[in-house]
């Protein structure tokens, strides 16, 4: 009989753990690792995460491969004028600035995405669309 494989994404050790990740929660998961990642999970500073949509489970700095980043100060726009030239006109725009942890890292880093006006008015249509209604 061959032992399972760690539920960990990109780990191919053999599972030979089941750990409960909320193991306060009256319904606890649980997830068959591998003893490297037991050890990991043990952690409760370990931060991990379950993607069911991609059928993945990241763990410490393998959250860095979900490539996913938390904002963790409100972002600011500058616009550069004729401060600044481009060698191609149509990658200029707005330049929103960004204070961002990324998943699988401890510090805040900053992060400049450069968005034309059309753009810049789809995100906020888009996002518009995505906030429930306030009443």
């Amino acid at each position: 009989m061959t032992a399972a494989e760690c539920m960990v994404y990109t780990c191919e050790s053999s599972a030979y753990a089941e750990v409960e990740l909320h193991p306060a929660r009256s319904d606890p998961q649980r997830a068959m690792v591998c003893p490297l990642h037991r050890d990991e999970l043990e952690n409760p500073d370990t931060k991990w995460m379950i993607d069911r949509d991609a059928g993945r489970f990241y763990v410490g700095e393998g959250l860095l491969r979900s490539n996913e980043y938390i904002l963790v100060d409100n972002p600011t726009i500058h616009g550069y004028g004729t401060g600044r030239e481009f060698s191609h006109f149509d990658e200029d725009g707005l330049h929103v600035h960004f204070k961002v942890h990324r998943r699988g890292k401890d510090a805040a880093e900053d992060v400049v995405l450069v968005l034309t006006s059309q753009e810049m008015e789809q995100a906020i249509r888009h996002l518009g669309e995505l906030m429930p209604e306030r009443r």
